[in-house]
């Protein structure tokens, strides 16, 4: 989540090729630390067939919808064939896994409704925190004419949210619940994003930075205990998968969420700043809905679960 606002300093300071240029110290610094881990770290290995006709398919799947998503207002023929392209390499892997012995995803596991809608919570809030981080830029350089450097700082608010208030939910998931922590961090996200949506022309950098600070303790809240309720349903030994598909979904909620918001952006481009206001407030309702909607689930499985008890 830092890097928007990292990025917004570096483009005001030096070229935009520093942007990947940045990333060589970065994994320099990771692969020395994997080595010295290596030795240290003790695991148990256990071979399984490599499931390549799945990978190709899912991979190639993934590729079309991106594609796709990438052609959204340019090319509406091209999009529509490589989004049916996805559907189709995606129903081709989706039936391949529920036929063979070891699916790079366990379909099963989505039976479990703990399990799908913690899922589900991450793809909408990988896309909600997506936008989170294109109207604001947008907004302060366009409308109010803040540099790079200022609006990533602006954007930097809602990373401290975040890390200040995931280790006060790391600390209190044991007492209170995982559950419950994603309902109170969804909760406290909606509202900031629910207020966010009715942003006006003259609003100040100080109020956009202070709401997404108490987006992002809603985030610091909710990411701590949906990992925990995402691990928690499944066994020990497909966590390992299970982790990088958490990691897919809310890449692909990035994705999907950052085209609809340019595209509700760019319908109203073409209007001056106040027609950029409103596709600023569609975009920021858009995701406030999707997070609320979330929270409805979370709340109507919670009711089903304690109706169940009671009988």
């Amino acid at each position: 989540m830092l890097g928007p606002s990292v990025g917004g300093t570096i483009l005001s300071m030096v070229s935009w090729r520093f942007i990947f240029f940045i990333n060589l110290p970065i994994v320099a610094v990771a692969l020395f630390g994997c080595l010295r881990l290596k030795p240290i770290v003790q695991e148990k290995r256990q071979y399984i067939h490599l499931n390549v006709a799945g990978n190709v398919l899912l991979s190639f799947s993934i590729l079309s919808l991106l594609l796709s998503l990438s052609a959204i207002g340019d090319a509406t023929l091209v999009a529509t064939l490589l989004f049916l392209l996805f559907a189709l390499l995606m129903g081709g892997f989706t039936l391949r896994e529920l036929r063979i012995s070891s699916p790079i995803l366990n379909l099963k596991l989505f039976r479990n409704r703990q399990f799908a809608l913690a899922m589900l919570a991450v793809f909408f809030f990988g896309g909600a925190t997506s936008i989170g981080f294109i109207v604001p830029p947008y907004f302060l350089e366009t409308v109010r004419h803040l540099s790079a450097w200022q609006s990533g700082l602006v954007n930097l608010s809602a990373p401290l949210g975040l890390m200040g208030f995931s280790r006060l939910s790391g600390k209190r998931l044991g007492q209170v619940g995982a559950k419950r922590l994603m309902g109170i961090g969804l909760t406290v996200m909606v509202v900031a994003y629910g207020v966010l949506s009715q942003m006006g022309v003259t609003w100040s950098p100080l109020l956009i930075a202070s709401l997404l600070f108490v987006y992002g303790a809603g985030a610091g809240i909710f990411v701590p205990a949906n990992l925990s309720a995402i691990m928690g349903a499944v066994g020990r030994e497909t966590q390992g998968t299970i982790g990088a598909v958490q990691r897919m979904v809310q890449n692909l909620g990035i994705a999907i969420d950052t085209a609809i918001a340019v595209v509700l952006i760019r319908m109203h481009s073409g209007v001056g700043s106040e027609g950029l206001m409103v596709g600023f407030r569609a975009a920021w309702g858009y995701a406030a809905g999707t997070l609320g909607l979330t929270l409805l689930l979370f709340a109507w499985l919670a009711i089903k679960v304690r109706l169940r008890q009671r009988v």
